[in-house]
């Protein structure tokens, strides 16, 4: 097929499961992918992407919940909501008003609620509350081009650090409250230099702030 994108909106997804990636949506293709007002619980891949995992020629994820979903893989991120990549790295992977809740449902996997690889990456207006990851971040991007990650926050989380950026990053207007320290010792969030971190709160949290 010549399809240029793929789109779904006002879908629900219920304990939808795959023996390989993305146990809801899977998309390997150089297209754009496109997912809106949708609702995702109970989903399973048995290696990432527990929700949606897509390597496509670019993401928009916008309005959708998560519940409850897991990706099993327990060698690297696991992405138990979302893993999504791009095939060229200034092609957009960009997530609006997604709220993810309760992943994964059983401790399975390891790392990333949300995982961000190659792309030019922008998350904006979305909560992560009541996560747990076995090891380290709630949401990571490897992604070299970092758009400002603004208006986020990380509420009643189990994890070693809350955000991962490989690459410098722009944070801005995040809250950051009462989140459970795994036995790492990183802080809350792991950036690198050049890194810029403003109008942001953090309360309660168990883990130290910062790791560069």
């Amino acid at each position: 097929a010549n399809c240029q994108s793929a789109a779904f909106i006002l879908c629900a997804f219920i304990n939808c499961s795959s023996k390989t990636n993305g146990g809801a949506i899977f998309i390997n293709k150089d297209l754009l992918l496109s997912v809106n007002q949708s609702h995702f619980q109970g989903c399973y891949s048995k290696k990432y992407g527990g929700g949606i995992y897509s390597n496509s020629g670019g993401n928009s994820i916008s309005n959708l919940c998560f519940v409850e979903c897991s990706a099993a893989d327990a060698t690297a991120d696991s992405g138990h909501a979302v893993y999504l990549l791009c095939k060229k790295r200034e092609q957009v992977t960009f997530i609006s008003k997604g709220t993810f809740v309760l992943c994964p449902k059983t401790v399975v996997g390891r790392d990333s609620i949300a995982f961000v690889g190659t792309c030019t990456e922008r998350m904006i207006d979305s909560n992560f509350s009541l996560d747990t990851v076995k090891v380290n971040e709630i949401f990571q991007a490897m992604s070299q081009n970092n758009l400002p990650f603004s208006s986020c926050q990380f509420c009643n989380c189990t994890c070693g650090i809350a955000i991962t950026f490989k690459f410098a990053v722009e944070i801005d207007s995040c809250l950051f409250i009462n989140n459970e320290k795994k036995a790492c010792t990183f802080g809350i969030i792991e950036t690198k230099t050049k890194s810029v971190i403003r109008n942001s709160l953090f309360f309660r949290n168990k883990q130290p702030r910062f790791k560069e």
